[in-house]
């Protein structure tokens, strides 16, 4: 019997892709962690006297190095999210992924390996709240309300709670506008732009407040650890800006178009224009904070918080 069709190719598009290596819980426990696979695969038939054409349905069997099999449907060359879950933290895997039709006819194999973490809250902020005007942060009152701005960007913005603490997540991040200030901020007593960022690979990030004008001066913010909070103060002379004009928007860009962000705590402050501080030793009746904002009772040697300002202890 002479088979009408046959399968002529059968191939994963794009490969196999992590969406996330970790997601926000409110109690941080060593278990039921989620990791989340991003995958697509695109197979085409040929039968007798016609043209190709595609089969609709297709079945994904992914395979982790202790031989769990997980499976989910999607159709072809449409890209899924699958998550699997209950998996250890700060734990390395790795999954097989392998499409198949109802004939069982598979593509090869594909395999990627990721590690979980848990996502924590960002540090918390330790000026004092008539010193700041706040943008986005639980730890001040917003000094205005605003929007996405529509600026053609790829970016795609939503908020994650971590405990009390909401955070800011970006996906796809090109670059993105905090538009439609209901109130346009005075920063002409402001000396420095605070911004808590969490990437999650290695990239550049700028900021800009965007003044009347319009004025504006992307500033790379510096290196940033991947996988963790990096706690970021630019004075604003470093803008080169004529702050005597009011702020309507802020910018942050220079992303890649596939990065994923997570931030928190945006604001302007007070604070001593000299920079970081040298101290001998932390004064015996001023409470010393690590960069996260805990206390230390006994600090040794290092970069702290006192009295809302970063200080060298010696």
């Amino acid at each position: 019997m002479v088979k009408l069709c046959e399968i002529k190719r059968f191939f994963s598009r794009g490969g196999v892709k992590v969406t996330e290596l970790f997601v926000p819980l409110h109690s941080h426990t060593t278990s039921n962690f989620n990791l989340y696979l991003s995958f697509s695969s695109f197979k085409e038939a040929v039968c007798e006297r016609s043209l190709p054409f595609f089969i609709a349905k297709i079945t994904y069997v992914i395979t982790d190095q202790n031989n769990a099999v997980y499976t989910v449907q999607g159709n072809s060359g449409e890209e899924i999210t699958f998550a699997i879950g209950d998996l250890a933290f700060n734990t390395e895997y790795t999954f097989s992924i392998v499409a198949k039709d109802d004939n069982e006819n598979a593509s090869a194999a594909q395999t990627v390996t990721a590690t979980t973490t848990a996502l924590v809250a960002a540090p918390v902020p330790t000026q004092k709240a008539d010193e700041v005007v706040a943008l986005y942060s639980d730890a001040y009152e917003a000094a205005t309300t605003w929007y996405a701005g529509g600026w053609g960007q790829s970016t795609v913005q939503s908020e994650v709670a971590v405990g009390e603490d909401n955070i800011l997540k970006f996906t796809s991040f090109n670059y993105f506008g905090f538009d439609g200030f209901a109130n346009q901020l005075d920063l002409s007593d402001m000396n420095y732009l605070h911004i808590d960022i969490l990437p999650m690979q290695a990239m550049s990030f700028g900021i800009t407040p965007i003044l009347v004008g319009p004025l504006e001066n992307s500033t790379l913010v510096g290196d940033l650890t991947v996988g963790e909070w990096n706690s970021i103060d630019l004075p604003l002379t470093q803008f080169e800006l004529d702050f005597t004009n009011k702020a309507f928007q802020l910018k942050i860009d220079r992303g890649t178009g596939v990065d994923v962000i997570y931030v928190d705590n945006i604001y302007f402050w007070k604070g001593d224009t000299t920079g970081i501080n040298q101290l001998t030793a932390a004064p015996a009746d001023t409470t010393v904070y690590d960069l996260q904002g805990r206390r230390v009772a006994q600090p040794a040697r290092g970069l702290y918080i006192v009295n809302g300002r970063k200080v060298v202890l010696k």
